[in-house]
């Protein structure tokens, strides 16, 4: 069984009433009431680039991909606001966790996407749902103001991975993947002038590069992340269709490897929260920011690593500060295996981790380099602002 999600690349929106100068396709039923949008062709705005970075986080017991998508583009037009959207992909199947026995009247599906935030230059925009046709359940739209000249417009997201069911007489599981959905960009004016789609897998790999794309469905990216759920004690998860409410299958939640980022909170925000994953999307203006009760000594942000290969030491942006907000000073790094049924991390070494009260990238070069290992966790010890702030970090990388 497969849930189709993800990420879709960006397009225009469109309807049958103008909405700050931009014509929207709206979709009407037989007593005329709008029933959803369809994309349109532009003619005038071309997209220059497109970079996507998609991290995979664990969230409670759920795994969850974290995206960041940057656009910039270019108008051959006049400046005017433009209504744009991005589609949401229907989800036939869906997971459910519950305390057994789940009764299936009480339990909703989840969407998707399951938040969205766009913004333009930082300036964040406001972002409304429409209901979609056909392959798209709906669109998150917003009226980007295009210049003559080159925009750049980001969309920050937290969606489903896509899963696959593995069963047998004796056993089941659970894969997950990450799926890129290129082909809606083909709305722009000409063709995608590059592009690349990142995906951290114990570092940021390139899934996709492309140049001067018109992109089709044989575009469309996807990819194995590296997590399986497997079969052990503990909470149940429990599968449903909805088709008939039937549960059908029961899968025990175990991570089978440290793939997934996790951090010990993150601070909210109006649109997507500063996750752990915020801090590998290579993106220096996002940062993870921690929540802690007493502030954000003792908060951790769990990386992956794969066994890549020896650690010499780490690249870190520190992220800005604000009010409540401020530099790390110094952190701990645990290098641990997962080892056991449940996966205890098991410590192999550990590194402290000094950085300076300044913006910027920081290189520290470890003494003596540590031994590969499944995860590094960096947990903050001391902070450059008063007793109780939160700590952030925009950007973490190994030097290998």
């Amino acid at each position: 069984m497969k849930i189709r999600a993800l990420a879709l690349a960006l397009t225009l929106a469109a309807g049958g009433a103008r909405a700050d100068g931009a014509w929207l396709s709206e979709v009407r039923d037989e007593r005329g009431r709008v029933v959803g949008v369809v994309p349109r062709q532009n003619t005038t705005i071309a997209m220059l680039r497109e970079t996507v970075s998609l991290v995979p986080y664990l969230q409670g017991a759920d795994v969850l991909l974290y995206c960041n998508v940057r656009y910039t583009f270019t108008n051959r037009g006049p400046a005017a606001p433009l209504l744009v959207g991005f589609p949401e992909m229907r989800g036939r199947l869906v997971h459910q966790r519950c305390t057994y026995p789940c009764d299936p009247d009480r339990v909703t599906p989840h969407t998707v996407i399951e938040t969205f935030a766009a913004d333009v230059a930082g300036r964040a925009l406001p972002v409304q749902t429409q209901p979609g046709t056909e392959d798209y359940a709906r669109w998150f739209v917003f009226t980007v103001p295009f210049a003559n000249g080159e925009t750049s417009l980001r969309n920050l997201y937290v969606a489903h991975p896509g899963s696959t069911s593995v069963r047998s007489n004796t056993s089941a599981s659970l894969d997950y993947r990450a799926e890129y959905i290129l082909h809606t960009g083909s709305q722009w004016a000409g063709a995608i002038g590059q592009g690349d789609v990142f995906l951290w897998d114990g570092g940021l790999e390139n899934l996709r590069h492309f140049e001067a794309l018109r992109p089709t469905r044989d575009d469309d990216v996807q990819a194995p992340l590296h997590i399986t759920v497997q079969p052990t004690q503990g909470r149940p998860l429990f599968r449903w269709d909805y088709g008939n409410g039937r549960q059908f299958d029961t899968v025990p939640p175990r991570l089978e490897n440290a793939s997934v980022v996790q951090q010990s909170s993150s601070a909210p925000d109006a649109g997507v929260a500063h996750l752990g994953a915020m801090a590998l999307d290579g993106d220096p203006t996002t940062a993870w920011i921690d929540q802690g009760a007493q502030g954000g000594v003792g908060e951790w942000l769990q990386i992956p690593t794969h066994r890549r290969g020896r650690l010499r030491g780490l690249v870190v942006r520190p992220g800005e500060t604000s009010a409540g907000v401020a530099r790390v000073r110094r952190m701990r790094l645990v290098c641990f295996d997962l080892e056991g049924n449940d996966h205890r991390p098991t410590e192999l070494e550990s590194q402290p981790v000094e950085l300076t009260d300044r913006p910027g990238e920081q290189r520290i070069v470890f003494p003596r380099p540590i031994g590969a290992c499944h995860a590094v966790r960096l947990t903050i010890e001391q902070l450059y602002g008063p007793a109780g702030s939160h700590g952030s970090l925009a950007d973490v990388a190994f030097i290998e």
